[in-house]
Order: C-alpha cells, then structure tokens, then sequence
C-alpha cells in the first residue's frame, strides 16, 4: 500500500498543500511500511523453512529423497504426456 499512498501524496502536494509534508509521508507511511515487510517476510520465511526443513537429520534425509524422486519421475512423465 505505501507505493499507492506515495503516489497520493506526491499529487497532493502538487496540487498545495494539503496538511502532509514527505517527512510526515515517510515517517507514518513509507517507514511502518518497509519495516513490517522486513520483519513480515524474514519471520514468516524462516519459519517457513524452519517447518519445511526443521533440524531433524532424518526429516531432512526424508525430504532429500522425496525431492529426488520427483526429479527422477519428471522425464518419464513428460515422455507419457508427449
């Protein structure tokens, strides 16, 4: 949303002087904004990853296979679909 607000209120102060300078932009739009995205998008991906991934060896040998053998079935099944 803080790059549709920019845009707002870059055009309102085109247009004068409407209450809101850039600093105020910035500090209550733009700044909450990057912060919570940061925070948001590092939270959420590392525990995504730690959910998917975990610290279990054998979770992780798990997976490593599985990944393997979806890899090892694509050619085949592309041959069939062809």
């Amino acid at each position: 949303h803080s790059p549709a607000n920019m845009g707002y209120f870059s055009i309102g102060l085109i247009h004068g002087d409407i209450g809101t300078s850039w600093g105020q932009a910035i500090g209550w739009n733009l700044a909450p904004a990057a912060i919570g995205n940061v925070l948001g998008g590092a939270l959420l991906v590392a525990l995504l990853f730690w959910y998917t991934y975990g610290s279990d060896p054998h979770r992780r040998e798990v997976l490593e296979k599985a990944g393997e053998l979806v890899r090892s079935d694509q050619p085949a099944r592309r041959r069939a679909d062809d």
